[in-house]
This record gives C-alpha cells, structure tokens and sequence, in this order.
C-alpha cells in the first residue's frame, strides 16, 4: 500500500503488513505536469512493483537509501520515538491494567527510590529486576511476571529495529499507563461523552539505559511509619548539607510532603487508608489531601493530575541514564530523478 503526505513523504507497505517510510525526491525542471505524473506513475505502480512494467523513454528511475540516526532531523526522530512509545503503551495494556496501578507505581518507587545523591548510584535502571540482589516484595510478583510477557511482546513485534525496550522505560510505562487507565474509568463514569477531552498531559522521556546494580538507598516498607516516609522523601535526591525544610524559608527538598504524599500513596496496596494516615499526621499532609480531594472531585481532576505525573516523572529521572539515540533507526528515502 502507498500513501502520501504533506513535505513528499510516502509510507508503503506489503503483504506481510510491514511498513517503510519514506521520502521522494524529484528534480523536476518540466513543471507541475512531471510532478503529477510521477505521483500518478507511483501510486499505479507500487502495489506491482515486481511486475514487468510498460518501457517509456523518460520511464523515472527510483532509489532508496537510508538516513543514518546521527543525520535524522528533530521531527524525524520525535515521530520515531512517538511511534514506538505508542506501541509500547498499546502491549502493556494487554497485560497490565488500572487495577495493577498501585504495583507498577511501587515497583518504580523500588527502582528510582534506591538513587543515593552522595555515590551518585542506583535510581531509575530497571535493577529492581535485573539486580539477583535485590529483594522484591512479593506482591510484586504477579505484576512483574505480566510486565516480562509485555516486554517480550515488544522486543519480538520490534519490525522498525528500533531495539529492545530497557527495563527501566518498561516499569516506568507501566506505572503511567495503568494510573492513567484508572484516571479515564473515572471520568468515564462521570462524562462518558466527553472523557477523551478531559485527559491531562504527561510527557515522557524514553532512554533510561539499564543497570543490574541496584541503589544503597532502601525504601520504606509498606507498614512503615509516617515520620519515617516523610524522612525518607526528605533525603531522596537532596544535596546533604543545603539546609533544605529546616526553617519556613529554607529551599524544599525535591520529595517534600506534597510529592511524597502523591508518589507513597499511590504506591501503597490502599491508597485511601495511606492518605488518611498521612492526614492524621501533620496539618500539613491534611492540607495537601484537602487540596486533591477537592480537584479529584472536579470532572478534570486537572490539579491532582498534573502534578502527580510531574512527581512521577521527577522520581523516575533520578539517576537515569539517557540515550539520546534510544529506539531511532535509519530513516529510508526512496528518491527518483527524472
């Protein structure tokens, strides 16, 4: 199958439902009739390609080559990422859902919360399941066991090469996904009409590269105390020394109590009762909770969020490594001359 698009670019595919992109290139000194004629001569000859074609003395010659990564433009390489985040998303979906929420969430809590700000090690590298070390919960089990069939599935379905998906991107779409698949069943419940205009925005950064050496940090245990997951969310990411949260004009930490009441909530096997403990804490935790009670009864629920996917996103970048080339793969180009 052929298809155009605005810019020259041409998208075909064969029997087998794999597809190429890719761009033509005309110099076209006759006028707009060539240009036409070209178009007409592809979309007429592509689906036989292989078939004896009529010989015309001007008959255009095609070429494909392909564009390295390091040559491919920005929209190029944005369009490469959106596609395969895009798949990636649509498998884990097939394995995972909004009830695995609060385990996908944990498990990038174990991940990125192991990061130690000091040695500069652990944080978000998919150890948690790479590291024989490690202790996960288990709890945990069930949910991991879905996301290594989903990772098989992606790795196996990869037709662009765009290589296989780290663990670390794994956990933290499943984390995403599965809470955003839990945001939409509610506003489905209360605008059904409307629920795909409701939806808040979450960007993503794909590339984490992978570690099988987990952080020193420990993460709290599920029946810690209040005072020692506020501790904890205190230190996380935050330089010793900088006097962060130790007067009322002081720098906050980066996990202060508002991303740690979102990120230990969420995590938590019962997310209602963790909040009303947090509640019962402090005035401060009480204040935090009133806030999000009052955007989630909202139909946008836009406040809670927003600022939960910032508080992901910011936990998931703790110690990340990033590959910049991550999931590109050479671009084709099928040029012709006339």
């Amino acid at each position: 199958m052929l298809k155009f698009s605005s810019g020259g670019k041409v998208s075909l595919s064969n029997s087998n439902n794999q597809h190429l992109r890719v761009s033509v290139r005309c110099n076209d000194s006759g006028g707009s009739s060539r240009r036409s004629t070209l178009i007409g001569g592809l979309l007429m000859g592509v689906p036989t390609i292989t078939a004896p074609l009529v010989a015309y003395a001007d008959e255009p010659k095609y070429n494909v080559r392909y564009v390295p990564v390091k040559d491919l433009g920005s929209f190029q390489k944005s369009s490469q990422r959106a596609t395969f985040q895009k798949r990636a998303e649509t498998v884990l979906l097939k394995y995972v859902d909004a009830s695995d929420a609060s385990m996908c969430v944990h498990l990038a809590l174990l991940d990125a919360g192991s990061y130690d700000i000091v040695t500069k090690t652990g944080g978000a590298a998919g150890a948690i399941i790479l590291d024989p070390r490690s202790a996960v919960p288990s709890s945990l089990k069930s949910v991991i066991e879905k996301l290594k069939k989903a990772k098989d599935e992606i790795d196996n379905g990869d037709v662009d090469k765009a290589g296989s998906i780290s663990w670390a991107d794994l956990i933290y779409l499943a984390g995403k996904v599965t809470t955003q698949a839990g945001w939409r069943a509610v506003k489905a419940v209360r605008a059904p009409s409307i629920v795909d205009q409701l939806l808040n925005p979450w960007d993503v950064v794909l590339g984490r590269q992978d570690s099988d050496m987990l952080g020193p940090n420990k993460v709290p245990l599920e029946d810690a105390t209040v005072q020692e997951v506020t501790a904890y969310f205190a230190a996380l990411g935050a330089k010793p020394g900088n006097g962060s949260g130790l007067g009322p004009f002081s720098p906050k930490p980066p996990f202060w109590e508002k991303p740690a009441f979102l990120i230990w909530t969420a995590a938590s096997r019962d997310p209602s009762a963790e909040e009303a403990k947090l509640e019962a804490y402090s005035q401060v935790y009480a204040d935090i909770k009133k806030q999000y009670d009052r955007s989630r009864d909202t139909v946008s629920r836009t406040d809670y969020e927003v600022d939960f996917a910032q508080a992901y996103n910011k936990l998931t970048g703790l110690g990340a490594r990033i590959s910049k080339t991550a999931y590109l793969h050479p671009e084709a180009i099928l040029a012709t001359k006339l």
